[in-house]
């Protein structure tokens, strides 16, 4: 039996992994998104998972946050009726 260690990242959220005690031919899942309020780019990074022994595994994560286009409309917040 393999005990994992939950992963982090810098640039993205990751839930938790669906199981932490996994046995020879087993595996486990984990969800992975972007962190919300990043700035258009690309966002690459190597989520390492590690157990104890040498038990290790790694996943390369690539993103791209696209800027929202200037229409020239701009938001107009509603107005209020003030009758």
């Amino acid at each position: 039996m393999v005990t994992l260690v939950q992963p982090t990242a810098t640039d993205f959220e990751i839930g938790p992994l669906s199981k932490t005690t996994i046995a020879a031919g087993e595996s486990a899942t984990l969800p992975v998104s972007l962190k919300t309020g990043l700035a258009p780019g690309d966002y690459n990074e190597t989520i390492a998972i590690t157990g104890n022994g040498t038990a290790a595994a790694s996943v390369q994560v690539l993103f791209t946050v696209k800027a929202i286009p200037d229409n020239g409309i701009g938001y107009q917040p509603p107005q209020e009726n003030n009758w």
